[in-house]
């Protein structure tokens, strides 16, 4: 405010919020990785109901459409 640490306001934006978004993104695309796979493992288990096969596939599906839809937009902004 008032011109007070300005350069220090401009850093903190600039890199802080960089740098902390990119460690979120980092984590998301983790954890989608690993309820996909975690899907995956039902859809091909033998030892799993027709109802828990069909929900994990659902879950597949959906994650492959978020993760499409993040990368375009990834590539839009990057752009």
């Amino acid at each position: 405010m008032c011109g007070i640490l300005a350069d220090i306001n401009m850093i903190v934006w600039l890199f802080g919020l960089t740098t902390i978004g990119s460690a979120v993104t980092f984590a998301s695309g983790l954890l989608a990785v690993y309820a996909y796979d975690q899907a995956y493992k039902v859809t091909v288990g033998t030892s799993y109901s027709v109802a828990k096969k069909a929900a994990a596939a659902n879950v597949m599906a959906k994650l492959e459409s978020e993760m499409l839809r993040g990368s375009v937009e990834a590539f839009m902004v990057n752009r």
